[in-house]
C-alpha cells in the first residue's frame, strides 16, 4: 500500500514540472533504478540526483522578457522626450 503512495506522489510532483526538466527527471531515475538494487534505494538516489543538481536555466527567458519590457517603456518615455530638460520649460508651456 504504502509503494501505491508514494508511486501516486512521484506522478504527480512529476506532472506539476515543466516538460523539459520532466525528461530530465526521467532520465536521471532511469540512470538511478538501473543502478539500484532496489525501488527505495532507486528513489533515494533520484531524490539525492535532482536536489543536488538543480536544473541550469531555469526563469532566464522570463527575466529577457521583462528585460525586454523594461528597455521597450525606457525607449517609448525617451521617444515622447520626458526625459530630456531641455523639453521640460516647452512642456510646462504647452500646457499653460
Amino acid at each position: 500500500m504504502l509503494w501505491i503512495i508514494r508511486r501516486f506522489n512521484a506522478r504527480r510532483k512529476l506532472r506539476a514540472l515543466p516538460p523539459e526538466q520532466r525528461e530530465v527527471a526521467l532520465a536521471m531515475a532511469a540512470d538511478c533504478c538501473h543502478n539500484a538494487a532496489t525501488a527505495e534505494d532507486c528513489e533515494l538516489l533520484a531524490k539525492n540526483k535532482l536536489e543536488s543538481d538543480p536544473p541550469v536555466g531555469f526563469g532566464v527567458v522570463e527575466i529577457l522578457a521583462v528585460i525586454q519590457v523594461l528597455i521597450a517603456i525606457w525607449k517609448f518615455i525617451d521617444s515622447m522626450g520626458w526625459l530630456d530638460r531641455a523639453n521640460r520649460p516647452m512642456l510646462e508651456k504647452e500646457l499653460l
